[in-house]
Parts: structure tokens; sequence; C-alpha cells
């Protein structure tokens, strides 16, 4: 395939050796700065949003208890 034919579009090609080497590190280097970050960034939203799933359950669990203790006195006081 001759090479006008092969290149459309203004795509640009390297067609030495080092050209290629340095076009292919390039290309991988690329998609190892997209793909590392992502399992930190993963783990960190994991993370928080474990923290706020426990601290919704506590903030829950504490209106649960205070809903108690203040029906109980209320009975207590109608009582009295």
């Amino acid at each position: 395939m001759h090479d006008d034919v092969a290149r459309r579009y203004g795509d640009m090609v390297p067609s030495t050796i080092p050209g290629k080497f340095v076009g292919g590190v390039c290309s991988l280097s690329g998609v190892l700065v997209i793909a590392l970050p992502v399992p930190v960034i993963v783990s960190n939203f994991a993370r928080i949003y474990q923290q706020s799933q426990r601290r919704e359950k506590r903030k829950a669990q504490k209106v649960s208890e205070l809903c108690r203790y203040s029906s109980a006195r209320k009975e207590v006081e109608y009582f009295i």
C-alpha cells in the first residue's frame, strides 16, 4: 500500500525506527498516566462512601434512642 493512500485526513505516522519507538513510548506512557490513578480514586471513593454510610447509621440510631427516651419519659410524666 502506498504511503499517500494509507495516510488520510492528515494522519501523521513516524517512518523511522527511533520515531516509532518514541511514538510507542508516548502511547504507553499516556495509557499508564490515565490508568494508574484510577484504583486510588476508586478506593478513596469507597472509603468515603463507607464513612458516610456509618455516619448516617449512627445518626439514625441516635434519633431512635432519643425517640425511645423521650416517649418513655412522657409516659412516666403522664403517670406522675
